[in-house]
């Protein structure tokens, strides 16, 4: 209803589109919660298997930099990095928000910030990783999909 009103003013003319936008979005939410609990269940499990194997990664590092630290300590320092990068996803990559979660969550567990900051740059390696993984694929693939198209 805002939106019809609103919609007559030719300024304000694209809030009705924007609002229906909103609406169309909210729809699909609404029916992927409610028609497809196996792929919201899905959707859960993956994402707490994504989390546990981040946990696994500092508790892996922390050891491997010869700072052991138990998996509780892991958990919290991986727990605090995902508030971090959830609350700072309009910042492209996370470029600094994700160390410092790390680091202070590192800091305020072991007492050195410089922990922290191993875990960050084993964590940015492994992405840099992964991106260069991914450009090779692509690549890779790039003649064979030109051969299919044609």
């Amino acid at each position: 209803m805002t939106g019809t009103i609103l919609g007559r003013n030719r300024w304000l003319g694209k809030f009705n589109d924007v609002l229906n936008h909103l609406r169309e979005i909210e729809d699909r939410l609404v029916y992927f919660y409610t028609r497809r609990p196996r792929r919201l269940l899905a959707v859960f499990v993956l994402s707490f298997a994504n989390w546990t194997l981040g946990v696994a990664e500092v508790w892996t590092v922390m050891n491997l930099i010869g700072y052991p630290i138990s998996f509780t300590d892991a958990w919290i320092i991986e727990s605090t990095a995902q508030l971090v990068r959830s609350a700072t996803f309009f910042i492209p990559a996370n470029i600094g928000t994700q160390e410092g979660g790390f680091l202070i969550a590192a800091a305020a567990i072991t007492g050195q910030p410089s922990f922290g900051l191993a875990i960050a740059l084993a964590r940015r390696m492994r992405e840099i990783a992964w991106i260069i993984w991914g450009f090779v694929v692509f690549y890779t693939l790039k003649p064979l999909r030109r051969e299919i198209s044609a």
